[in-house]
């Protein structure tokens, strides 16, 4: 049988109704393309994004999680991120590993019981 790959789309939101946004995919994209050109207006754009749209979802992202993700640089020299936008974009990219490294074992676990005889099943 060919390998299969197991994929997670991790999304990190509220429970409150009353907040917006949410951490995922894109606004780790975001992120990421920022710690990569040190401007949200060139991250968004290699994303075929607007800069206002890109600015709303770090902002509703740095609502729901109650700190700054970015910090702007005087003189609109670009952006960096925050000592906390770094940590939670380490802390998404670990938790999904993670999650992926685990889904991983459960499933193929589950695929060797499949082949085992019934009396040597869990």
């Amino acid at each position: 049988m060919n390998p299969l790959k197991i994929s997670i789309k991790l999304i990190i939101a509220s429970d409150d109704p009353a907040i917006f946004g949410n951490f995922g995919p894109g606004i780790v994209s975001l992120l990421k393309g920022i710690q990569r050109s040190g401007s949200l207006n060139q991250s968004a754009k290699d994303m075929n994004m607007s800069y206002s749209k890109a600015w709303r979802i770090i902002r509703e992202a740095e609502e729901m999680l109650g700190f700054k993700l970015i910090d702007r640089l005087s003189g609109s020299k670009g952006s960096l991120l925050t000592a906390e936008g770094i940590r939670i974009l380490d802390l998404f990219e670990s938790t999904k590993a993670a999650a992926i490294q685990s889904a991983e074992e459960i499933f193929y676990r589950g695929l060797r019981e499949e082949q085992l005889p019934e009396d040597k099943k869990r």
